[in-house]
């Protein structure tokens, strides 16, 4: 088993095109043979964890992010910034999740041994 750190880097809002729904089920396959991933929303990202989600249709994002835990997934981050320019605050957010500054994010990223970016 790999000691690797896996880190998922989400910047597109869900239901605007396969992008996000696809970094998600690679995020869930990886999930179970990887030992630390760590899931980070930035930019337009932060709108895939708003606990209102207006589906049309196909799967709902937001579960399948709910279903992180599941998967042994604790490290969810957002982007403190980006929930303030899209006028959006911590309570907005459906799933267990830290805000991290820019500085934060970049340090998170330095310990990554591979980043997946959707």
């Amino acid at each position: 088993v790999s000691s690797r750190h896996l880190v998922f880097v989400f910047r597109s809002a869900p239901y605007t095109g396969s992008n996000a729904q696809e970094g998600l089920a690679a995020l869930l396959a990886t999930a179970v043979f990887a030992p630390r991933i760590s899931v980070i929303f930035l930019g337009d990202g932060v709108f895939q964890m708003l606990a209102q989600q207006h589906l049309t249709s196909g799967k709902s994002q937001l579960k399948m992010l709910q279903a992180l835990s599941l998967y042994d997934v604790e490290e969810v981050y957002f982007q403190v910034s980006a929930l303030a320019a899209r006028n959006l605050s911590p309570a907005d957010i459906g799933i267990p999740s830290t805000g991290l500054t820019e500085t934060a994010i970049a340090q998170l990223l330095r310990t990554a041994d591979q980043i997946l970016s959707f």
